[in-house]
């Protein structure tokens, strides 16, 4: 068997609001690291429990990932929100997190915001937009929070506090869509996807 170019676990973080396990997100990149023997784990993070804000699903991944791997190095990979809270975890010393994180790869992460929450005319209907699939089984009040910590005002804010570890590489891939106006109006435009070293742009519908 050949052995696996990436030596060290990855870390994958899924997207706000999302449940991997049903939605198969991430079922893409845990195929390829299991096909090239790469040590992974995707961690859970309920938005029951976290609230969905960036700062509480930071401090849960903290925790799963010291526990998972103490002292290690590590690679983030961050899908959407899962982006953020990579940076946000990698922006922290190794002696806070109890492990070292060697690389941030982000994915269709709105680091400069979401276009469509930069106006206060689109905020309430991007709000129920995003959330009426989940309100049947979720509490609205918690869900908000997490959607206004991706506005252009919040992410200029985290921006300012969140900065880049010089002991970390950081990578990012954007993704672009076909789909009208108005829908792609609610997604991650390339200008936001991009940071640090920009690996590409992927046609995602």
């Amino acid at each position: 068997t050949n052995k696996p170019t990436v030596k060290l676990p990855v870390v994958l973080i899924h997207a706000f609001c999302d449940v991997p396990e049903l939605t198969g997100t991430l079922k893409l990149a845990e195929r390829s690291l299991r096909d090239m023997g790469v040590e992974y784990f995707s961690a859970a993070i309920p938005i029951s429990k976290t609230g969905g804000t960036i700062a509480t699903r930071t401090g849960e991944l903290v925790f799963q990932i010291r526990q998972r791997y103490p002292n290690r190095q590590i690679h983030l990979f961050g899908h959407s929100m899962g982006g953020l809270n990579a940076r946000d975890i990698a922006a922290r010393s190794s002696e806070e997190n109890g492990f070292t994180v060697v690389t941030v790869t982000t994915f269709g992460t709105p680091h400069r915001g979401i276009k469509a929450l930069g106006t206060t005319s689109m905020l309430n209907p991007v709000e129920l937009l995003l959330t009426s699939t989940a309100t049947a089984f979720l509490n609205l009040n918690k869900i908000i929070p997490g959607i206004q910590d991706l506005t252009y005002d919040s992410m200029s804010i985290f921006n300012q506090r969140v900065l880049d570890n010089p002991t970390v590489r950081y990578f990012s891939w954007a993704g672009y869509t076909d789909l009208p106006t108005l829908v792609g109006y609610a997604l991650v435009n390339i200008d936001s996807g991009e940071w640090s070293t920009h690996l590409g742009t992927i046609r995602g519908f």
